[in-house]
């Protein structure tokens, strides 16, 4: 498994000063297959989420079904992620197939 693209979906578009807390990121893998998930920053889900106390020093982010939690989201947090998720086999879990691989003579098949 392989990342071909990353695609964040900027709320307020890139060159925007407004500070992002929670965006969906769209991943395209080599085998023709894209996943989605959404990516919140800490101060974000803090203040939502009763009990939840943040990310430890040697935790860089934690994820659930089609959720990730970061510190700051910025493309390199975006992509360290998504290659770490890929590397633990944990990527199936955080992020949902959109698209599913294409057939030899489809152009594309949804999920």
């Amino acid at each position: 498994m392989k990342i071909d693209a990353i695609e964040m979906l900027w709320p307020y578009g890139p060159d925007s000063d407004r500070v992002v807390d929670q965006m969906d990121v769209l991943v395209d893998l080599d085998d023709g297959s894209r996943w989605m998930s959404s990516f919140y920053d800490t101060h974000r889900f803090n203040q939502g989420v009763k009990g939840f106390h943040g990310l430890g020093p040697d935790q860089p982010f934690r994820y659930q079904q089609r959720m990730i939690i970061v510190r700051e989201i910025s493309e390199a947090s975006v992509r360290s992620t998504v290659e770490a998720l890929i590397e633990s086999g944990g990527f199936e879990e955080a992020f949902e197939r959109v698209i599913a691989p294409a057939a030899e003579d489809d152009e594309f098949t949804e999920a």
